[in-house]
Formats: structure tokens, C-alpha cells, sequence
């Protein structure tokens, strides 16, 4: 225990005394947290190690990200903006396993390992997405791109295991087709849930907003029940627990003419966001970096998955955002806010070098890449999005 407290209490001091540095130029918390952990990691100091208590305690702070970015999602904007949502997700997904196909074929990858990488690449770290959007103030956009998030996870998910699975030679069409049908049904049912909600409020909303700590505690127990049965499903804990917060925040619709229900949601919200900007995002973002080693990169491999990593997201997404915003600066915001990766691409890259699918130089420099994109689209996002005032 006192180790664990002591690796705290360095990356937590570490990490704000970057933040205050880095926020004089203007630079976001998270690329100052990242940093921290790549400091005081084996890359550079190596005096705090990645321990399941540490990632245990991250992944607590991003799921309390997640939770934060639905409760203040707008459900009415992404219900209207469903077709364009899909659009975008499925544009920057297919545009970048094509483009990362490509572009490892040319380096001499082959058919197999090329398609795995690809897709890992084709993700979009919901995650990046929620500290992202904290920077947009048009609720359009701020569903567009949260609600394309969401449809690019699924979609990369699905796709990964589908083919991993064929390649490793245990998939069938019914195993398949099975994933498919519960994603559709888990989806529907959420949504047909919140309608019922919102016709019948008494039920729930209205219930609990009379006692303010039992509105949360039913939040924060309906977020992991969500979380625990998407895990269960093989959809990921992230798409249950941003589902959680979306059919809370659907309290809004209901007529409330004493604002009660309103105060006791934005009471939930304001709390929420001030824990995860103090701690929870300083522990999740410290961990990637102390989980990252920079020594053994391949340059050029890494200069080629950026540049399609990038180009993929922001042709792929930012050409159906247009057609959705008559935008160009609009379209352009929702590319790059849709460029970052994160802890999903983490996860499935560990499970392709334990296989040894990938080498450890292939592993860190995919990582890497990952880490860039994470780092850059908050930046990005923020410069652009003040710049057009969205």
C-alpha cells in the first residue's frame, strides 16, 4: 500500500506541475499528464512501475469520463443526427483500414497482420473524444461527433473479433451473426427504455430527483450494471457506461416545470466534472504514458501509421460531416476530433504480442502512433473549435 501510494503520490505532483507549465502556452492537461507518465516511466526515470492497482484506478477515471461525456450528451441532437452519426463513424473506419492496408502492404506486412493493425488503427478512442469535445460549445457537433465515436467502437470492435477470430479459426456464422443481432438489440432497447422513461417519469426521474444523493447513487449503480453487461456481451464496457449516462440525461425531456429534476441533474454533473478534471483524468492519462516505451520505435513505420492514422479519420469522417454541417471549418473540426486513439487500441495490441502476431518493436511504435493521435486531437480540437467559435 505505501508503494502504491507513494507511485500517486509522483504522478499526481508530476502531473500538475506539468499542467501548470504546459497551460502557459496554452496546451491541454492531457498531453501535460501523458508526458508525466512517460517520465517518471522506464522510458526516461523509471521510478514508477504500471501495476494493476494503478491501471485499476485509471480505468475507474475513465469510466467516470465516459459517464460524464453521456450525462451531458444531448439524446434529442444524436437521435436527429443518427443517419449523419453513422455516416461519419463508418467513413472514417473504412477510409482508414483501407489507407493503413495500403500503406503496411507497401511496407511488406502481410494480408493478416496488415488487416489487424489496420483495424485497430480504424478506432476512435471514445475516451479522446470525451476530454476532445469539452471544447466544443455547438451541441450538434458535440453529438456528431461523441455519437460517430460510439458507432466507430462498436464497429471496430465487432470487426476485430470477427476476424481475429477467423484467422485464429474459431468463428462461425452463427457466432457471428449472434454478436450482431444483441449490438442491435442492446442499442434498440436502450433507446426504447428512455422513451418509456421519459413518457412515464415517475418511475424514475422524478423519483429520485427529490433526494439528490440517491439520483447519484442510482447513476453511478445503473453505470455499472450497464458497463458489466456490454463487458459480458463483448461490446466494451465504455459503449454501457456512456449508454448510462445517456438515459440519465434524457431526465431533460421530461416537462418540469419546477426545474427539479433539471437542478438534481446538473448537481450530478457539476460534481462529476469537477472530480474528473482534479483526478480522474490525471490518472488515466498519466497511466498511458507510464505504459509506453519509446525505445523501441521504427521511424518510418511510425511516420507512415501516423500520416494514414490522420488522413484516414479526417477524409473519412470530415467529408460526411460536411454534407451534414455545409461547413468546411465544421467538417474539418469533427475530422480531427475524431483522429484520437486510446485505451481499446492498448488493449488489442497487448493481445496481438502476447500471440506473437506482433513484434515489440511493431507493438511500441503502433502505440506510439496511437499516443500521438491522443495527444494531438484535444490540441487540434481546442485550436480549431476557438477559432471558428463552435
Amino acid at each position: 500500500m505505501e508503494r502504491l501510494l507513494l507511485d500517486l503520490v509522483l504522478l499526481y505532483a508530476v502531473a500538475k506541475g506539468f499542467e501548470w507549465v504546459l497551460r502557459r502556452f496554452n496546451i491541454v492537461p492531457a498531453v501535460a499528464y501523458i508526458a508525466a507518465g512517460i517520465v517518471l516511466g522506464s522510458s526516461v526515470l523509471g521510478v514508477v512501475k504500471p501495476s494493476d492497482s494503478l491501471e485499476a484506478l485509471s480505468y475507474l477515471g475513465l469510466l467516470l469520463l465516459l459517464l460524464y461525456t453521456g450525462l451531458t450528451t444531448s439524446f434529442s441532437e444524436l437521435r436527429s443526427a443518427r443517419r449523419w452519426v453513422i455516416a461519419v463513424g463508418v467513413g472514417g473506419v473504412a477510409t482508414t483500414i483501407a489507407l493503413s492496408f495500403s500503406a503496411l502492404k507497401m511496407l511488406g506486412f502481410d494480408n493478416a497482420k496488415a488487416l489487424l493493425i489496420s483495424i485497430i488503427l480504424s478506432n476512435t478512442a471514445t475516451e479522446i473524444v470525451a476530454a476532445s469535445v469539452t471544447s466544443i460549445h455547438n451541441e450538434f457537433l458535440k453529438s456528431l461527433v461523441v455519437g460517430a465515436s460510439l458507432a466507430d467502437d462498436i464497429m471496430a470492435v465487432f470487426v476485430l473479433s470477427t476476424v481475429s477470430s477467423l484467422y485464429m479459426g474459431s468463428a462461425s456464422l452463427l457466432s457471428i451473426a449472434r454478436s450482431a443481432l444483441f449490438t442491435a438489440l442492446f442499442l434498440v432497447g436502450i433507446t426504447i427504455l428512455g422513451d418509456y422513461l421519459v413518457s412515464r417519469p415517475e418511475l424514475f426521474y422524478k423519483r429520485l430527483a427529490m433526494d439528490r444523493v440517491a439520483f447519484a447513487s442510482a447513476s453511478m449503480l445503473l453505470a455499472t450494471l450497464m458497463a458489466l453487461l456490454t463487458r459480458v456481451a463483448g461490446l466494451g464496457e465504455l459503449i454501457g457506461v456512456y449508454m448510462a449516462g445517456l438515459l440519465i440525461s434524457r431526465s431533460r425531456e421530461v416537462h418540469d416545470p419546477l426545474l427539479i429534476m433539471r437542478r438534481a441533474l446538473t448537481e450530478l454533473v457539476d460534481q462529476l466534472s469537477v472530480f474528473i478534471e482534479a483526478l480522474a483524468l490525471p490518472l488515466f492519462f498519466t497511466y498511458i504514458g507510464l505504459v509506453t516505451e519509446v525505445k523501441a520505435i521504427d521511424l518510418a513505420l511510425y511516420s507512415t501509421l501516423l500520416l494514414v492514422a490522420i488522413t484516414g479519420k479526417l477524409v473519412g469522417c470530415g467529408v460526411p460531416a460536411y454534407f451534414a454541417t455545409k461547413s468546411k471549418e465544421q467538417a474539418t473540426l469533427v475530422g480531427f476530433a475524431m483522429i484520437g486513439r486510446g485505451a481499446l487500441e492498448t488493449a488489442l495490441l497487448k493481445i496481438l504480442l502476447d500471440s506473437g502476431i506482433i513484434s515489440v518493436a511493431e507493438y511500441t511504435t503502433i502505440l506510439l502512433t496511437s499516443l500521438t493521435t491522443s495527444v494531438l486531437a484535444p490540441q487540434i480540437v481546442g485550436a480549431v473549435a476557438r477559432r471558428i467559435k463552435a
